[in-house]
């Protein structure tokens, strides 16, 4: 062995590759044998901060060589490493036997120092066990030893560990006197003062000084990197993460609980990684993201309480009852509150179980046992008065249990107190949430000056955040879970103001629809694995093809969506790998540093100075069970309030599905009962008309006549995505009788696809796969070749149509129509898809294709289906092709059959030359080849599925 080998770690891996019975022999050929071992010790502490695991292992080799050598010094302090080591990957009762051996060794043979630090080593063991009146015992037990030998170094060390312990008591100002007392010892330790200020930035969170916890925590990060110890900068920098998390910076707080658990997974500690894991979990609770943070508190509470971490499992099993009541579940909750709680009082966390209380005083609430739940939130509020972001939660819910009962002017008191702490502190989805009860409140005494000011406030503080997520899933759930206050805020709009309210009450419901879809198609980019070069990325980025490889192989069992029911066992494989490929994606979008691209929301006059001279839009917007109507052209905006019953709504569109059924079933519209048919469609149509167009339709009719406005733009709300707008019937004729008509899913998602002034480039594509089913899928393709003048190598038929090859070459293509087989699967709507010749491409995949098409046409069943999530936000086909680049959509509602769709296609095509390209020409075109299969008497079944969607 070379006592000069210059390279860290050299003397123990030499060591370690040799055979147990001659590392010994070695050693004495080596020189100075004590040198040599001082030297093991030390290596071995050094590998406990990069991989602890290893370090188990060379801390019993080394422990073993002392023996041989009749070295107990070095033995006790090997002992000592090896705990260090197994308390870092959670094996507490082992790390607590290993320093009692090191401790009767040391004491044995004199070594006081020694036997001092064993016993600081258990303190660590023993608080995570939540044994804190023996760890504070061990720790004066271990001062004491030190302070008799003069030993000022090791002392100080005492008094952090010390502090640590009480800071777990949930004494944070004693646990501060302890870390600043041995600050001032270390100075030259600089390892040691990153512990210190780690610990300082725990304390300083427990007491919410978030400003000073925040410096604390840097300082650590940076003293643990330059001394190139990777576990505990990992440690600091998840600290870093829940710190950010309870302030609501929750783009900073993905940031580093990504970069943190990288760490962790990198070096082997389980223990800190389930930490780390409940923490994260609390924050995806308040992105809105509940399914996903129990299903990391389940994972997280095995490891946790394998681990014997009674504190972190407690706080994990508070947060959990939590996010089980959000999901209405109130039984788990109970039960998980009821373990935390029991745990917390072992413990004597005061504060902690005060959380308890909170959650359980919410549960008391949801079920209108309101003194319950005052007594409850009054208990906590005490427990956290000194507290500021702690008592504004109390305060908080206190407010909104004096709202429910009736007692407005308590409740504002409340809320105004919150209110002052949630500012001080920045604190913005919480100073989101206060905002929007007290603006209720107001709007409860019919204050709604007040309560405008307040709802509007509080969504400003929910875009703040917002506007900061990287990924797109985390920004629609943070808003989606905010539909309330956009509904509030609409309502009292329009209360207070009427008619003069229309501009503000218009750019409310723009800025509660379908956002990130916007954001999506403002940014032009499709959305895409992103790419790095460390190896945790690269792992991710083939964890997420892992995935998505699965789910193709699960969604290609569905065959046609005739042939294969998918029953529960199926879904669950689905949704388990959806999202881990979900997870794969917020993981690698979590380290994104870019600046977030935004859609900005239309105002009512750049959507009327946006408009064509013969168009008008409608837009609906739900609140709660009302129908509020807009309709705007470039002359003015009228708005319609109450228009309708949601559930009436509702159940017209159910008798309308059920008659569209009643059309396709085979041979239904031969023969004398097709009239009859058609006409029981046509009064299902004519009760939609009642509610969506009637309340409106002096106003199109004034326009369309004084001043021939023709084009109608729909923009939908909630469960209206599934209208068939162009077939309403007014009693003597259809919609698209009088009027062209497409629909978007949002005004400001127009007012971009018609500022893209792009000219339109490329080569018509077209993708055609037949079957059995439809066989005149190939006859609708040649002739559509024909029409388009296409060249050979811009059709692909087949075996030809592959997902590959439409990879290769939609991007170039100005027109993209495909004839293939569609599928919406409302369940999981990522795997709907379009079946090509090699399988099916899934609505996920087709968002990455990168496209510039100015025209696509979906010819299969159900393309333009969507599940409509929190938010409005569409999933499905629709939505894919729409982020995906595609400027115009032609979508079908339900099943389409071929020799009808073929039909459409050719009448649709037919001068096709003529009005692709031409702004306002699609929408006209559509119209007019629905007119003339009307003109045919054909059921609506027939010529009303398809729907033209986005640029008219």
């Amino acid at each position: 062995m070379n006592d000069d080998e210059p390279q860290p770690g050299a003397l123990l891996r030499a060591l370690l590759a040799l055979p147990v019975g001659e590392r010994a022999g070695r050693v004495r050929a080596g020189g100075d044998v004590a040198a040599q071992l001082t030297t093991l010790v030390d290596e071995v502490m050094n590998l406990t901060s990069t991989d602890a695991t290893a370090a188990i292992d060379a801390a019993e080799a080394v422990t073993k060589l002392a023996e041989d050598l009749d070295d107990p010094l070095t033995a006790s302090r090997a002992q000592h490493a090896r705990a260090r080591a197994l308390s870092y990957v959670g094996r507490f009762d082992d790390a607590l036997a290993a320093c009692r051996d090191a401790t009767v060794i040391a004491t044995r043979h004199g070594h006081t120092v020694e036997a001092g630090r064993a016993q600081l080593a258990s303190m660590h063991a023993l608080g995570e066990l939540g044994r804190n009146d023996e760890a504070i015992a061990a720790g004066e037990q271990a001062r004491a030893l030190f302070e008799s030998v003069d030993a000022d170094d090791f002392a100080a060390r005492a008094d952090i560990n010390l502090g640590i312990v009480h800071l777990r008591r949930d004494q944070p100002d004693l646990a501060l006197d302890y870390l600043d007392r041995a600050r001032p010892r270390l100075e030259h330790e600089p390892e040691l003062l990153g512990h210190i200020e780690n610990s300082r930035g725990e304390a300083l969170v427990a007491v919410n000084d978030f400003a000073a916890a925040e410096d604390a925590f840097l300082s650590a990060l940076a003293a643990f990197e330059e001394a190139g110890s990777t576990l505990t900068a990992a440690i600091a920098e998840s600290n870093l993460a829940d710190l950010a998390s309870r302030q609501g910076r929750l783009d900073r707080a993905l940031y580093f609980f990504e970069g943190a658990r990288r760490h962790f997974e990198r070096v082997g500690s389980p223990a800190h990684l389930a930490r780390l894991l409940a923490e994260q979990a609390e924050a995806k609770g308040v992105l809105g993201l509940p399914e996903d943070a129990l299903e990391d508190y389940q994972s997280a509470l095995i490891q946790l309480d394998q681990c014997g971490l009674a504190l972190e499992s407690a706080r994990a099993r508070c947060s959990m009852g939590l996010v089980l009541l959000r999901l209405a579940r109130p039984v788990e909750a109970e039960t998980a509150l009821a373990a935390a709680a029991t745990a917390f009082d072992e413990l004597g966390h005061v504060t902690a179980r005060a959380t308890v209380d909170l959650v359980r005083a919410e549960l008391a609430l949801q079920n209108a046992r309101l003194p319950e739940a005052r007594r409850m939130a009054t208990r906590a509020l005490a427990a956290v008065a000194d507290r500021p972001a702690d008592a504004a939660t109390a305060r908080h819910l206190l407010a909104r249990i004096g709202l429910a009962e009736g007692d407005t002017e308590t409740a504002e008191a409340d809320l105004t107190a919150a209110l002052a702490a949630a500012r001080r502190l920045d604190l913005a989805p919480l100073l989101a949430d206060i905002l929007d009860t007290r603006g209720r409140v107001y709007r409860r005494r019919g204050e709604l000056g007040r309560a405008i000011a307040d709802l509007t406030r509080s969504l400003q503080a929910v875009e703040r955040v917002r506007g900061a997520l990287q990924a797109d899933r985390f920004r629609a759930a943070f808003l989606g879970q905010r539909t309330q206050t956009h509904e509030a805020l609409f309502e009292s709009i329009l209360d207070h103001e009427g008619e003069r309210g229309t501009a503000e009450a218009f750019a409310v419901a723009e800025q509660a629809k379908s956002r990130s879809l916007l954001d999506q198609v403002h940014a032009g980019l499709a959305v895409t694995a992103p790419h790095g070069a460390d190896a945790t990325t690269t792992a991710l980025e083939q964890e997420w093809q892992q995935c998505q490889a699965a789910l193709n192989a699960l969604y290609s069992r569905l065959g046609d969506h005739h042939a294969f029911e998918a029953d529960e066992a199926w879904t669950a494989a689905v949704r388990a790998q959806e999202r881990a490929l979900e997870a794969a994606e917020a993981r690698l979008a979590a380290r994104g540093r870019s600046p977030v691209t935004l859609g900005t929301r239309a105002t009512l006059t750049e959507v009327q100075a946006g408009l064509g001279p013969n168009a008008t839009v409608i837009e609906y917007f739900v609140t709660g069970d009302a129908l509020t109507i807009f309709v705007v052209d470039r002359d003015g905006a009228t708005v319609t309030r109450h228009a309708a019953s949601v559930d009436a709504v509702m159940a017209a569109l159910h008798r309308l599905q059920f008659q569209i059924d009643r059309a396709l079933r085979p041979g239904a519209l031969v023969g004398a009962r097709a009239g009859q048919l058609r006409d029981d469609a046509r009064r299902a149509l004519g009760a939609l008309y009642d509610q969506l167009v009637r309340p409106i339709e002096g106003r199109l009719r004034a326009t369309r006549a004084s001043r021939n406005h023709r084009t109608l733009t729909i923009v939908p709300h909630g469960p209206l995505h599934l209208v068939p707008f162009a077939a309403l019937w007014n009693g003597e004729q259809h919609l698209v009788e009088d009027f062209d008509v497409h629909a978007v899913p949002s005004a400001s998602l127009l007012l971009h696809l018609q500022r893209d002034q792009r000219p339109v480039t490329g080569t018509p594509l077209l993708v055609a796969v037949a079957d059995e089913q439809a066989p005149r899928i190939d006859e609708e393709a040649t002739r559509l070749a024909k029409l388009l003048r296409l060249p050979r190598s811009r059709l692909l038929r087949g075996a030809e149509a592959t997902r590959e090859r439409l990879r290769t070459l939609a991007p170039t293509a100005s027109l993209l129509h495909l004839a293939v087989h569609g599928r919406f699967l409302t369940n999981a709507p990522a795997g709907s898809g379009l079946r090509l010749s090699d399988g099916w491409l899934n609505a996920r995949e087709v968002a990455r294709l990168p496209l510039d098409a100015d025209f696509v046409t979906l010819s299969g069943c159900e393309t333009g289906l969507n599940r409509v999530d929190a938010g409005d936000e569409l999933l499905g086909l629709q939505r894919s092709f729409l982020a995906a680049g595609a400027k115009t959509l032609l979508v079908s509602l339900w099943r389409v059959d071929d020799e009808q769709t073929a039909r459409f296609m050719d009448r649709l095509y037919s001068g096709c030359h003529d009005w692709l390209g031409t702004p306002g020409a699609r929408v006209t075109h559509v119209a007019a080849t629905q007119r003339a299969l009307i003109a045919n008497d054909l059921h609506p079944a027939i010529w009303a599925a398809f729907t033209l969607v986005g640029r008219p």
